[in-house]
């Protein structure tokens, strides 16, 4: 990567053209000016360059179209670019006013990639829309169970990415007029966070080190994507993923006989398996798996078969919606329907955050793509109880003082240990193969393996085959209490305080690995993470409030002034 040079003059405010690559054909819609006519002067270019990296799809693994983008403008700009093999993307751009001659930068860090989710779809079309269809934003009034209204940014009936605030905010401090005092500053896009930590596991050590021919180095990184609004975070919980597969003996079709049920649960609360799996929320695949294995529905008495099963829509989400197909004798479908719709856990489910819980049973046409053969009777009781006892959701919490996590004053500790059913699915064809997706979470990294080996257990004892993913695994970002003592986590301290005049909190969280794992590359590089308040993660009702996206900014904004000063 060459050697940055200096960037423009930009003591004075501009409107970027068309001509420079900068933020093209921003307001669309009469919802996005409105959106932007919400917030203060000093955060609309934040939101502006939401707007225009929302204009390319960038789901997870398709990426390398907006980082195209990205790296024209920081090439038109005449700064420092370089990407690795995996296709992780860094951006040098020199330091400004008293940071100028700065030989020690700092990072700003995001993930690029999202997980995609759209109201009423189905896995496969969620894909194909959010490869091809751009992000369309707006805002709206939140509730907040507390009964206070704050006006949130959202999308149109799709999520948005839980970093998007945080990446829009480092395209300010690169390409915006809002920065005029900062170290050197490298913003780094990786890709692929929310499939294994793809882009991070795989990222370039180079991307850390000086530039060819600099002598400029990074002592910092800053994540910005924690989603909590209050706190400097300094550690996260490591994780690791596992298959689950059960292939049930199949019957010949028999629809003189048989109608094929189709039973869905859908627009749960879903979220993410890290910052909501200890919430009241129901989790789609557990659910519908708990109430047709049990003995109060009783489906053997009906003579019913399992079919098939589908849901979730990403390995660290809280599926949202499940379907399951039945075979059932034509005899007993009105029966077997007026058991499913009349549940009394359908109310209790109601009753916490899924108070929007859609049940619908349906009957469909054997000719329809996918149908899978039944399985026999006694099998499908077998197999049912056996896919519900897949643990989802807390195992164990933490026990204050247990560890040495409070050494640092104040600091909150997340769950220690949980696991997620993210999706199921059914192979079309052959044997008809039922594959679940989980992922563990743990603060301690050896809890992660002593919990798959659980897991394990009790899939080879319900016939089922484990197959842990050893390419997964990434161990616990263990917080450093010793980082409060340095320059570097004072900065951003003292920026929350003068900025919001609080205190922020110092935190663990069961999620958010990715800074721990970049971190662990360069054993010089102090990673600490802090970000906005979102909401929803990883779901079409996903929020940031706007009051937050101006506090992320002017944090941001405040640590490089004060890093530029010292």
């Amino acid at each position: 990567m060459p050697t940055p040079k200096e960037g423009p003059d930009r003591s004075t405010d501009s409107t970027p053209t068309d001509q420079n690559l900068a933020r093209p054909n921003i307001i669309q819609t009469t919802l996005e000016l409105e959106l932007l006519q919400k917030l203060p002067a000093r955060t609309r270019p934040v939101v502006q360059e939401a707007l225009w990296l929302c204009q390319t799809p960038h789901p997870s693994g398709h990426e390398s179209a907006l980082l195209e983008k990205i790296m024209k403008r920081a090439h038109k700009e005449g700064y420092g670019v370089m990407q690795d093999q995996a296709g992780n993307v860094a951006i040098d751009r020199p330091g400004r006013g008293t940071g100028k001659d700065k030989r020690e930068g700092i990072i700003l860090q995001g993930h690029i990639d999202m997980v995609p989710d759209v109201e009423g779809k189905t896995v496969d079309e969620i894909l194909q829309h959010a490869k091809t269809i751009p992000v369309s934003l707006m805002s709206r009034s939140h509730l907040f169970s507390n009964g206070e209204q704050e006006d949130v940014l959202c999308a149109r009936g799709t999520s948005f990415g839980d970093c998007l605030i945080g990446n829009s905010v480092a395209m300010e401090a690169l390409f915006g007029n809002s920065v005029k005092d900062s170290p050197p500053l490298r913003v780094i896009f990786t890709v692929g966070e929310e499939i294994s930590l793809q882009g991070a596991r795989s990222l370039d050590p180079k991307l850390l080190l000086p530039a060819s021919g600099s002598d400029i180095s990074y002592g910092g990184l800053l994540n910005l994507d924690i989603g909590n609004p209050n706190a400097i975070r300094i550690g996260g919980g490591g994780s690791s993923d596992c298959h689950a597969y059960w292939t049930p003996n199949r019957e010949p079709i028999d629809t003189e006989k048989d109608h094929l049920l189709e039973i869905e649960l859908s627009n749960l609360a879903g979220g993410h398996s890290g910052l909501n799996i200890h919430e009241p929320r129901a989790i789609a695949i557990k659910e519908l798996l708990a109430v047709l294995s049990s003995k109060k529905v009783d489906l053997k008495s009906h003579g019913v078969r399992f079919s098939s099963l589908a849901g979730g829509n990403a390995r660290g989400s809280i599926a949202a919606s499940c379907t399951c197909g039945l075979w059932c004798p034509k005899d007993q479908v009105s029966a077997v329907k007026e058991k499913l719709f009349n549940l009394e856990r359908w109310d209790e489910i109601r009753e916490g955050k899924d108070s929007e819980l859609k049940v619908e049973i349906q009957t469909i046409s054997p000719d329809s793509s996918g149908i899978q053969p039944p399985v026999p009777v006694d099998e499908t009781e077998n197999l049912l109880y056996a896919m519900a006892q897949l643990p989802s959701g807390v195992k164990t919490f933490y026990e204050k003082g247990q560890y040495n996590f409070e050494l640092v004053p104040g600091m909150e500790l997340p769950p220690l240990t949980s696991t997620n059913i993210g999706t199921v699915t059914t192979f079309a064809g052959g044997k008809g193969t039922i594959k679940f997706h989980m992922m563990t979470r743990s603060d301690r990294s050896e809890e992660i393996l002593k919990y798959e080996a659980q897991i394990a257990s009790i899939i080879e004892n319900g016939g089922g085959r484990y197959e842990q993913l050893p390419e997964s695994f990434s161990s616990a970002w263990t917080p450093d209490p010793a980082i409060a003592d340095t320059p570097f986590f004072r900065a951003v301290a003292l920026a929350h305080k003068e900025t919001t005049g609080l205190v922020p909190r110092t935190i663990s969280q069961h999620s958010g690995l990715e800074p721990g794992v970049i971190a662990a590359k360069n054993p010089g590089l102090k990673a600490i993470a802090i970000g906005a308040f979102i909401g929803d993660h990883h779901s079409h009702r996903q929020w940031v409030t706007l009051k937050s996206i101006t506090s992320l900014h002017d944090r941001v904004v405040k640590t490089l002034e004060t890093l530029a000063s010292k």
